[in-house]
C-alpha cells in the first residue's frame, strides 16, 4: 500500500526527497562554516599581543573622566609590585618599561618623541627594519625610530 501510494504521487515523493536532501545538506553546511569561523576568530584573537599583554601605569582612570595620579607609596609601581604580578596565575612575563616624551633640537630643527627605557626581554622582542640588536655592552645606547628624521620642522620657517 505504501509503495503504491509513492508511485501514484511521484512528483510529490521527489519534491519530499528533494526537500529533506537540501535540508540535509544546507545544515551540514551552516555547521561547518561556524566551525571553521569560530576556529578562524579564535585564532585571530590568540595571534593579537592585545589580548596577551597588559599596560600598568602608576595611578588609575576614573570612569568619563581624566586620569588621576597618586602618589602614594602604595600605587608605586616599583620591584615589589612587578613581584607580585608575576605571582598572578597565568603571568608569563613582567616587562617594566619606562615611557618620558620629549622635545628634540638639532641644528635649529624641532620634533618630539618618546625615549622609551627597557628591559633585555623587550629588545629580545623587538623586530628591527634594519640594523642589528643591541649588544649586553651597550646597554645605554639609543635607537632612533624610522620616522624621527621626517618629523623635524623649523618653527621660524615653519618648514
Amino acid at each position: 500500500m505504501v509503495l503504491t501510494n509513492l508511485k501514484r504521487m511521484r512528483l510529490r515523493t521527489a519534491l519530499t526527497a528533494a526537500g529533506v536532501i537540501i535540508g540535509t545538506a544546507a545544515i551540514v553546511t551552516m555547521v561547518g562554516i561556524g566551525s571553521g569561523l569560530q576556529k578562524t576568530t579564535r585564532e585571530q584573537f590568540e595571534s593579537e599581543a592585545t589580548l596577551t599583554q597588559i599596560s600598568v601605569f602608576r595611578g588609575s582612570f576614573s570612569r568619563g573622566g581624566p586620569f588621576v595620579s597618586s602618589t602614594e607609596e602604595s600605587d608605586a609601581l616599583n620591584k615589589k609590585a612587578i613581584d607580585r604580578i608575576k605571582d598572578i596565575e597565568g603571568v608569563e612575563a613582567v616587562v617594566p618599561n619606562i615611557n618620558v616624551a620629549i622635545d628634540l633640537q638639532v641644528d635649529g630643527g624641532v620634533s618630539s618623541a618618546y625615549i622609551v627605557g627597557v628591559t633585555e626581554y623587550s629588545l629580545e622582542k623587538l623586530e628591527l627594519k634594519e640594523g642589528r640588536k643591541f649588544r649586553l655592552k651597550e646597554m645605554g645606547s639609543i635607537v632612533v625610530g624610522d620616522r624621527v628624521a621626517e618629523t623635524f620642522f623649523n618653527p621660524k620657517t615653519e618648514e
